[in-house]
């Protein structure tokens, strides 16, 4: 038995390298543009302070750790994604390993601790966290909460509280960590009186999170949407949303990369169904904590870690996320393994490969970026922004029709008006890219491009007084512009 328990880390490795095998070589994709490509800070490694601070508008923001390992990776690779996507399993795999340390730690945790955590490896709701190369950010900030659990138990007081640390510079969800130390230690009975030192230093590392995120990045990524959703909205969707997590732990189809149209809630009594279940499942997981059970610890857990994205505050650009289940997927998966008893030898061995192969099928979805945006046009075809992504990636003559298709369920969205003006400029249809560019400026009133590019079709059209207004404008906004000088410049020429 001894003996097994030493094989147990390498049969995790081994399942990890198999399933994901065939991702490595997927690209960059969707807000791997702002994190990774056009990144600057991620271009060098010293003075290793730049390198932490990213730009307000990258997903990097406020995540300095993250940050830093991406720089890494540039440094040895470039844009190799091949280099990225290793980093990420490697992560994926700490992860695991990190887990089936915590479960075999765990009172009666140590007989379910390879099958529960080989099926959480292998689960194809983890695809998104693991091959889209950005979300590294949920990976590495589950690993560090895994890490602050697992030290904890260890009573590695500093080293739990370093692993807290490091989490909150890789994402805010990370400010669940000291409530789950404490709540495990209150379930197995720990002395808290021994540990006052230790939850000190745990809730001392919620100061670094308004330090790390400023202001600025404090609003973009706790409160964006916030125009477009309140949070009695946004909680009441949330219940819509959780469920369908929950549906996809146990029937992971189909799995999503993008939910931009997920609908709003409206009347409680519309999403009455759904908040039922969830305040139900609340109550009774507070209820095992309050208990001492240990299904109440994984209940709360999941909860307190889904709490900073799925309650009241309204993160309007993503009101859905699978990457978000990545650790919350350990308080479904525990349980229905424990569940099964002594036909778990019998049963979770089917589980691990039926869910292996799904993950690998899920990960050639992810292969170019046509499709992977394609497989999310199919599965949700209202989704204008999967519909933009996908014209972005496709041939012009396609990438009209997306357009005029994405512009028919959403007519004021700015980026499919600039978009699909910027490609019929190239099919020569002049007055029609003028319609569409216009609309784009009107919706847009602040952005430099979309008055340049007006101004320049307007040129290319002969349009030369409306293209002065047009460029102006842009300069007005950009004054440092070479372009839109040198364009004007041309234009006044005409005039």
């Amino acid at each position: 038995m001894e003996r097994f328990r030493i094989w147990q880390p390498v049969i995790l490795i081994v399942l990890g390298v198999l399933v994901y095998s065939n991702s490595l070589t997927g690209p960059f994709i969707f807000d791997d543009g702002h994190g990774i490509t056009d990144n600057p800070s991620i271009r060098k490694l010293w003075p290793i302070w730049e390198t932490l601070v990213a730009p307000a508008n990258s997903g990097m923001a406020g995540r300095p750790l993250v940050n830093l390992t991406f720089a890494i990776n540039y440094a040895i690779g470039g844009y190799d994604v091949r280099g990225y996507h290793v980093v990420n399993l490697a992560i994926h795999i700490a992860a695991g390993l990190v887990l089936l340390g915590i479960l075999r730690r765990t009172p009666g945790g140590a007989g379910i601790a390879l099958p529960a955590t080989a099926l959480w490896l292998v689960h194809p709701l983890l695809t998104e966290s693991v091959v889209y190369i950005s979300q590294r950010t949920e990976m590495l900030m589950g690993l560090f909460l895994l890490l602050t659990l697992y030290c904890a138990i260890r009573r590695w007081h500093i080293a739990a509280v370093v692993a807290c640390g490091l989490g909150m510079g890789c994402k805010e969800v990370m400010v669940a960590a000291p409530l789950v130390v404490v709540l495990y230690d209150y379930v197995f009975g720990v002395d808290w009186r021994s540990r006052r030192g230790l939850y000190a230093g745990l809730a001392a590392t919620w100061l670094m999170l308004p330090l790390l995120m400023g202001g600025v990045a404090l609003h973009s990524k706790m409160g964006e949407g916030l125009d477009h959703f309140t949070p009695w909205e946004y909680l009441k969707t949330q219940a819509t949303v959780i469920v369908h997590y929950l549906r996809l732990c146990f029937v992971p189809y189909p799995l999503v990369v993008d939910y931009d149209d997920w609908p709003r809630a409206g009347s409680l009594v519309s999403v009455l169904p759904t908040a039922l279940v969830v305040v139900g499942l609340l109550i009774a997981s507070a209820w095992g904590a309050w208990k001492k059970q240990w299904w109440g610890l994984l209940g709360l857990g999941f909860f307190f870690i889904l709490a900073p994205t799925s309650s009241v505050v309204p993160l309007g650009t993503e009101v859905a996320a699978e990457r978000r289940m990545y650790l919350p997927l350990i308080a479904v998966v525990v349980p229905v393994v424990a569940a099964l008893g002594n036909a778990r030898q019998y049963i979770v061995p089917v589980l691990i490969v039926v869910a292996g192969v799904a993950t690998f099928v899920r990960n050639a979805d992810y292969r170019t970026a046509q499709t992977i945006w394609l497989d999310t046009v199919q599965k949700r075809p209202e989704n204008v922004r999967a519909l933009v992504n996908l014209a972005a990636v496709s041939e012009r003559k396609e990438s009209i029709g997306l357009y005029q298709r994405a512009l028919e369920l959403a007519p004021d969205s700015p980026e499919a008006h600039f978009n699909l003006g910027v490609n019929l400029t190239g099919e020569k249809r002049l007055d029609e890219a003028v319609v569409h560019l216009r609309r784009a400026s009107e919706l847009s009133p602040r952005s430099s491009r979309a008055a340049y590019q007006l101004g320049a079709v307007l040129a290319q059209a002969g349009r030369y007084q409306e293209a002065a207004v047009a460029i102006r404008r842009a300069l007005e906004l950009e004054p440092g512009n070479a372009r839109a000088m040198k364009l004007l410049a041309a234009i006044e020429q005409n005039l």
